[in-house]
C-alpha cells in the first residue's frame, strides 16, 4: 500500500482533504480491497472509541499532571542532591590528594636522580648485570 494514499485515508476521516486529493483517495480506493479493508477496520475502531461514552478527561485534569509530575521531579532532585553533597565535600579532599600525590613522586625523582616511574615510586633501576648475575645482588644488599 502506497504510504501517501495510507496519509489520505487517515486524513480523509477528519475531513481534511481537497477536491483532488479526496479523488485520489477515491480511485485508490476503487481499486485496492487491502485499502478497503483498512478503512473499514480504522471506521469501526474510531466509532469503538466514540461509542465509549467520555469524551473529555475528569476535572482537573492537567492540575493533577502537574502535581505528578513536580512530585517526581522533587524526588529525583532529591537523590540527585545527595550526590551534589558528596561531589562537593570530595572534591577538595581530591584535589589535596591528588597534590601531595604529584608532590611525593617528586620528591622521590629527585632524590633518587632517576627520573621514571621506577624513580617516583622510589626504586632504585636495575641493570642488565644485576638481572643476570644474582651474586652481584646479594653483595649490594
Amino acid at each position: 500500500m502506497d504510504k501517501k494514499i495510507t496519509n489520505l485515508l487517515y486524513r480523509s476521516f477528519d475531513g481534511d482533504l481537497s477536491a483532488e486529493e479526496q479523488q485520489k483517495l477515491d480511485n485508490a480506493l476503487s481499486d485496492s480491497t487491502e485499502l478497503r479493508k483498512e478503512r473499514e477496520q480504522v471506521f469501526a475502531m474510531r466509532q469503538a472509541f466514540s461509542n465509549t461514552g467520555e469524551k473529555y478527561f475528569k476535572p482537573f485534569f492537567a492540575e493533577r499532571v502537574m502535581n505528578q509530575i513536580k512530585s517526581r521531579r522533587a524526588s529525583c532532585s532529591e537523590a540527585n542532591s545527595f550526590f551534589d553533597s558528596l561531589i562537593a565535600v570530595f572534591r577538595p579532599v581530591a584535589i589535596g590528594a591528588a597534590i601531595i600525590l604529584v608532590t611525593l613522586l617528586s620528591y622521590n625523582m629527585k632524590k633518587t636522580k632517576n627520573y621514571s616511574l621506577a624513580g617516583a615510586l622510589g626504586k632504585q633501576q636495575i641493570t642488565l648485570e644485576e638481572i643476570v648475575d644474582p651474586l652481584y645482588m646479594l653483595t649490594m644488599e
